[in-house]
């Protein structure tokens, strides 16, 4: 019978680059689900590795909170990186640091495509194909719809 992961089985997937708080440190291992971040099974449970390396460097999550990450890079598990937040705060973050994920040159040829009558799926496999992103037609009816910031407001 395979041996059952316990949580500090996480760091043996985790680039540490000697511990050096300065740098990410990157998930190796393998990711999953539609946003590519690094998860591990616990006990049967599936969770976040970044949310793994908190815990155990830094403390338990209270209810209502996120892990969030400082340096925007989602398969960091740096504990200096790494800080608690509400959903709201982490919603702030993308807003401040502008990472919403489409650049100008995206969200113009999305209105673009639009105003050609294009379908929301059509948008999407055109800029996934010509920006080489992942990106799904419900996102495109969102900028479309005004929904989500682009980086001119």
């Amino acid at each position: 019978m395979a041996r059952k992961n316990i949580a500090s089985d996480v760091f043996r997937s985790i680039n540490t680059h000697g511990n050096d708080p300065d740098v990410c440190w990157e998930w190796t291992g393998t990711r999953g689900g539609r946003d590519g971040r690094g998860y591990m099974s616990i006990d049967g449970k599936r969770e976040l590795v970044y949310r793994i390396v908190y815990q155990i460097l830094k403390g338990p999550i209270p209810d209502g909170h996120k892990v969030r990450h400082k340096c925007d890079n989602p398969l960091c598990c740096n504990p200096t990186h790494l800080e608690l937040g509400t959903q709201g705060d982490n919603e702030n973050d993308k807003y401040v640091r502008d990472r919403w994920g489409y650049t100008n040159e995206m969200v113009r040829q999305m209105k673009r495509y639009n105003k050609l009558g294009m379908t929301y799926r059509a948008i999407a496999a055109r800029i996934n194909k010509e920006f080489d992103v992942n990106i799904s037609f419900t996102g495109v009816g969102k900028v479309i719809r005004g929904e989500r910031r682009d980086k001119n407001g």
